[in-house]
């Protein structure tokens, strides 16, 4: 459906739908269809979409984790805060494919931090690359301990039992594929 929008709308002259069209194909599964007519479309257009659309259809279609973050970073740096949770996600996938510790790590902090600028946000994209999610409890449990607190100080600050505490702990150590509260520092702190 994307494609044919997409051819249709550049037969028909309208170069900005056709290029939405084409990234929107990227996004969802096909970026090596849509980096050749992403790069012919921003020849044709003025607008600061071009640049980071044909980044994250490239590094897609080249299952590079650090381009689409690069892509990602891109996205945020102009406002499309949604493109960039996307991008961040699906760098994240990659990563995880590609089995490289240090790229996972980049990219979780990348969707942790896109995560916060657009709360409940639920895409495709995002469905199909298993976004880490953390509910909002665990947010702020992480958020207490990686500031400093103890387990003891996070239950009393909350209300709850230390048990807890260390039970949500645990689960958001398995979301985010980490092992201790120094690495979940890390990678609240990450940018």
């Amino acid at each position: 459906i994307l494609r044919d929008a997409a051819e249709t709308a550049e037969r028909m002259g309208n170069v900005v739908l056709a290029a939405s069209a084409w990234h929107d194909l990227a996004r969802l599964g096909s970026p090596a269809e849509a980096v050749e007519p992403l790069h012919r479309l921003g020849e044709r257009i003025v607008s600061r979409w071009n640049e980071p659309r044909l980044a994250h259809a490239s590094a897609l279609a080249e299952r590079d984790p650090a381009a689409t973050l690069a892509a990602a970073a891109q996205f945020a740096a102009m406002g499309a805060k949604l493109h960039a949770l996307e991008a961040a996600a699906q760098a994240l996938a990659l990563a995880r494919a590609a089995g490289s510790r240090p790229a996972v790590h980049r990219a979780t902090a990348a969707v942790l931090a896109y995560t916060e600028l657009c709360p409940g946000a639920n895409t495709p994209a995002l469905r199909d690359t298993g976004t880490v999610q953390l509910t909002p409890r665990e947010r702020e449990v992480a958020e207490l301990v990686a500031g400093g607190r103890t387990s003891r100080e996070t239950a009393s600050a909350l209300g709850v039992s230390v048990r807890t505490v260390e039970n949500m702990l645990q689960r958001v150590y398995t979301k985010l594929d980490i092992q201790d509260r120094a690495s979940l520092i890390d990678l609240l702190a990450a940018p």
